[in-house]
């Protein structure tokens, strides 16, 4: 496994105001959490 190679503990998906606080609070506890909102999701369909 080369080393630019993503893991994460924790997806988010919607980072509005309930989502961004997840983010953070996971974040915050030295968790790698990968959030993305709803233009993303639409364009990888």
């Amino acid at each position: 496994m080369d080393s630019y190679s993503k893991h994460y503990n924790t997806i988010v998906i919607g980072i509005g105001d309930m989502g961004s606080a997840t983010v953070y609070e996971l974040a915050k506890r030295d968790q790698r959490v990968f959030g993305c909102n709803n233009e993303y999701i639409h364009q990888i369909k």
